[in-house]
């Protein structure tokens, strides 16, 4: 039994020297002589010391000014007419939407902030009625990159919070509240601090948006 205990002890010391020594770079043959070894090459390569000492540097503020077409408003409001007069006459009309957004970073592929939005409405006088109406749009935003790059990035952007509504339906002045969201999925390009982008989606800030935005 002793000589037993004696040979694995014997055995696990040889197994850890020569497991110590192969990591030191040294190995030895079976008459232990040192082996000549490949100097091997690090597993960092310069473009992952670059990232890795970059990780923290990224830019974290970012400001964005774009304009959107086709936002529920119009929408609504030529169905409305289409249903109501049979023939879309074209009377309504909508300025689009002006939309301002600010993002904080929290992380090089996520960005939270709050994205504005204006749109104004009118249907000049006629026969049947006249109507004119701002909508004003606060919603806290969200962007998450899928694909980043030096020069461009694939992204998708989600928004929730209220639009207000003011205005005009002949004389009787209106003002409400409702609900407003927004879903997008958006490309963009250019240099680290100045792109410019194009987002599809539904929401108040319309189907199409297009528009510039700035990193620093």
């Amino acid at each position: 039994m002793k000589r037993l205990l004696l040979l694995i002890t014997v055995l696990f010391s040889l197994s850890f020297s020569l497991y110590a020594q192969q990591t030191d770079g040294v190995v030895l043959d079976a008459k232990g002589r040192v082996v000549p070894q490949k100097k091997m090459k690090s597993n960092y390569s310069k473009d992952a010391k670059f990232a890795f000492k970059t990780e923290g540097e990224y830019k974290k503020h970012e400001f964005g000014i774009y304009y959107g077409w086709a936002s529920p408003f119009p929408i609504v409001g030529i169905s409305a007419e289409i249903l109501s007069l049979s023939l879309y006459k074209g009377d309504t009309r909508f300025s689009g939407t002006a939309n301002l957004e600010y993002l904080y970073h929290v992380h090089r592929a996520v960005g939270l902030g709050i994205s504005l939005t204006y749109e104004y409405g009118k249907n000049p006088k006629n026969a049947d009625f006249h109507s004119h109406h701002h909508y004003i749009t606060a919603m806290p935003t969200v962007k998450i990159y899928w694909i980043v790059h030096n020069n461009y990035a694939l992204y998708s952007r989600f928004a929730v919070g209220a639009t207000y509504i003011t205005g005009k339906y002949n004389d009787t002045q209106e003002n409400r509240w409702m609900c407003a969201l927004q879903a997008t999925t958006g490309f963009e390009a250019g240099n680290q601090t100045v792109r410019g982008f194009f987002e599809g989606g539904i929401g108040m800030q319309g189907l199409i948006l297009v528009g510039i935005r700035t990193k620093f």
